[in-house]
């Protein structure tokens, strides 16, 4: 599935280890999609969504690390907002910064505000559909 805040999509920047998070248009591609599991994992294959060195400031980084079951890799689902398990109280969000739609804006945990750049939408991806030619049309290469 998808995670949609401010009309893009949470998307890792690469497939190896501590590639960034950031937002960008959605269009499908593997690094767009995300699985919530049981354990409460963001993951994106055999990676999963990581606040960086598991901190709980404001602006902590958040990238995809080996899934390792550390609370930094766990998010309690709240509403439409995704909350780094491993932050007492649950004060933190998982929030785009500025609330930018800009591609390429980063991602990173910040002091729950209810708004929406940390107000996430799950959406399956988009799809191509090939249609078939009116009768008596013919496609050429």
């Amino acid at each position: 599935k998808n995670l949609v805040a401010v009309g893009k999509c949470l998307t890792s920047t690469g497939a190896a280890l501590q590639s960034n998070i950031v937002i960008d248009q959605c269009d499908g591609r593997t690094l767009q999609q995300w699985t919530y599991t049981s354990a409460k994992e963001l993951r994106n294959g055999t990676l999963c969504l990581d606040v960086a060195a598991a901190s709980s400031s404001n602006g902590a980084n958040v990238q995809v690390y080996t899934c390792n079951g550390a609370n930094n890799q766990k998010w309690e689902q709240v509403g439409s907002a995704f909350k780094p398990s491993h932050v007492p109280g649950l004060t933190m969000c998982l929030d785009v910064n500025s609330g930018s739609s800009v591609n390429g804006t980063n991602v990173q945990i910040w002091t729950c505000a209810g708004n929406t750049a940390q107000s996430w939408a799950v959406q399956n991806p988009p799809t191509v559909q090939i249609s078939t030619p009116p009768s008596g049309l013919r496609i050429t290469p």
